[in-house]
C-alpha cells in the first residue's frame, strides 16, 4: 500500500524503490487499506471470499469521518475526500457494476481504470462505456505473447508426457522399485506444471 505523506507530490522512484514522499505498509485489513490509500489496485482472484468484497458502502466509509455527538456516538458521516484512482486488473466480480457506478456518480471514486469487468464481454448498454471517469482496457493487463504461450504449452506437455510414461512403466512392473506410483505422479505434476489453475480457489 503506497500513500503520499503530507499530501504533497511525489512518485515511486524509477529504481523500483520508494520515493521520499511515500510510505509503505502491509495489511490484510481491507478497510484500513482503503482509508490509507490514494490509489487502490485490485489484483485479487475470484473466490468466495473476494466476490463483492468492495462496495459503495465500504468505499464511502473509507473516505469519510464521523461527526461525534455530545454522548460520544457517531451522528453522521462527513465526506473528507474522494479516492483519486481505482484500478482493477484482478477479477471483475470484486465489485458489482452497480456499486462501482454508485461510487463514480457520487464522487467517492474519481477515476476507474478497468481491465476486468463483472460481465465480459461488457454489454453495449452498460453505462461504464460512456462514463467520463472510466477507462476500459480489453483484459490485457498481463502481456502474453504467442511465443510465451507456446513455450509454456511445450514445457507443460513435455512434463506431462514424462510423468505419464513414468506412471505406465511403474504400473506395468517394468520400472525399478523407485518408480513413482499414480498418486506420486499426480503430486509431481502439480509441483512441476506451470500456471496450474485451482478451480476451487479461483486462481
Amino acid at each position: 500500500v503506497y500513500k503520499r505523506q503530507g499530501g504533497g507530490g511525489g512518485s515511486v522512484a524509477q529504481s523500483g524503490g520508494l520515493a521520499s514522499s511515500f510510505s509503505l505498509g502491509v495489511t490484510t485489513d481491507v478497510d484500513a487499506i482503503l482509508r490509507r490509500s490514494d490509489v487502490v489496485v485490485n489484483c485479487l482472484p475470484s473466490t468466495q471470499q473476494t466476490i463483492g468484497l468492495l462496495s459503495f458502502e465500504r468505499f464511502e466509509k473509507s473516505r469519510c469521518s464521523a461527526n461525534v455527538g455530545s454522548v460520544g456516538s457517531p451522528d453522521a458521516l462527513t465526506p473528507v475526500r474522494s479516492l483519486p484512482l481505482f484500478i482493477n486488473v484482478g477479477r471483475g466480480d470484486v465489485i458489482t457494476e452497480e456499486e462501482l457506478l454508485r461510487c463514480l456518480n457520487a464522487g467517492v471514486i474519481e477515476t476507474a481504470v478497468l481491465d476486468v469487468l463483472p460481465q465480459e464481454p461488457l454489454p453495449p448498454s452498460s453505462e461504464l462505456w460512456d462514463h467520463p471517469h472510466v477507462t476500459i482496457s480489453p483484459h490485457v493487463s498481463a502481456v502474453s505473447t504467442p511465443q510465451i504461450a507456446a513455450d509454456v504449452f511445450v514445457d507443460n506437455l513435455s512434463t506431462y508426457v514424462e510423468c505419464l510414461l513414468a506412471t505406465e512403466i511403474s504400473a506395468n512392473g517394468k520400472g525399478s522399485e523407485a518408480s513413482p506410483g499414480a498418486d506420486q505422479t499426480q503430486r509431481t505434476l502439480a509441483e512441476r506444471l506451470d500456471y496450474v489453475v485451482d478451480f476451487d480457489r479461483g486462481y
